[in-house]
Formats: structure tokens, C-alpha cells, sequence
């Protein structure tokens, strides 16, 4: 039942926009040149880790008292995209990201994650795409088991 006399743990969670020149956002993207482009996002918080990679991790954990204790996360994802001709373009994307459980958390929780993703488009023609992306990737659990992805994807797309 709720009770409308307690108040809320509350806890401080920021983003920023990059207001003035000399702000750095917590994501965004540079552009290095007419053919590159750089996009990151750096993520941490306490609560927030089903907003990390599809819901990677649980935002809290109920403690033998019945209050739940939030779980911290720190992320960062780094992509670069390189247009290498009107026809050829490719992406280079790298992510990370570690949790801190409360004490009562479980084994079978996420302690860490990372990924590396490389791809190449081909547009022989206008709204026609050819794709192929390698993908390595680690998963590691609080009791310390641990499991690799590795996977190549090949898809076709056209858009109409």
C-alpha cells in the first residue's frame, strides 16, 4: 500500500546538452571532415540500468529489510563513421559498461558488458542497401560467469 508520508529516495541523476561552446554533453556527435563523423554517449546513475543496453541489468534490488537499494552503472559508446564513396560507407562502433549491485543482489546479475561492432553498407543503387556487420562481444556476471558473443550479419534493405 502506499504511503503518502514517506518520502522518496531520491537520487541525482544529470545529462547536459552542451549549452556553450565550452560544455561537453553527455552524448552527441562531431564532425570530423566532409567523409567522418564521431558519436558518443556517456551514461551513469543509480536506478538506470534497464535503460542500458536493452535492459542489461535490474534497477534495484529488494533487501531482506523489503527496501529496495538502486544499482549503479557507468556507460560509454563510441561510433565513427566513415563515408568512403557515394556508394560505400562503413561504421566502427565500440561500447562498455560496468554495474555496481547492492549487497543482496543475486549471481546471476550483470557485473560488466562490452561490445565492438565493424560494418560495410553498399548502395549499388538509390534506397537499396547491402549489409554486412561483424560483431564481437562479452558478457560477465556477478558470480563470475562469463559468455562471448561472436556473429556476422548480412542483411538487404531496400526502403520505399
Amino acid at each position: 500500500m502506499f504511503d503518502s508520508t514517506r518520502r522518496p529516495n531520491l537520487n541525482l541523476c544529470w545529462g547536459s546538452r552542451g549549452e556553450k561552446k565550452t560544455d561537453t554533453p553527455s552524448a552527441g556527435r562531431y564532425v570530423l571532415g566532409a567523409s567522418d563523423v564521431l558519436r558518443y554517449m556517456v551514461t551513469a546513475g543509480s536506478g538506470i540500468g534497464r535503460y542500458i543496453g536493452l535492459a542489461l541489468d535490474t534497477d534495484a534490488v529488494r533487501q531482506s529489510n523489503g527496501e529496495l537499494e538502486n544499482n549503479d552503472v557507468a556507460s560509454v559508446f563510441l561510433g565513427w563513421r566513415h563515408v568512403f564513396s557515394a556508394q560505400w560507407r562503413g561504421n566502427l562502433l565500440g561500447s562498455f559498461a560496468e554495474f555496481d549491485h547492492a549487497a543482496a543482489s543475486v549471481g546471476g546479475t550483470t557485473a560488466s558488458s562490452q561490445s565492438l561492432h565493424a560494418n560495410l553498407i553498399y548502395s549499388p543503387v538509390p534506397k537499396f542497401d547491402v549489409r554486412a556487420e561483424l560483431i564481437f562481444a562479452n558478457r560477465e556476471l556477478k558470480n563470475g560467469a562469463d559468455g562471448d558473443l561472436n556473429r556476422l550479419h548480412v542483411h538487404v534493405k531496400y526502403n520505399f
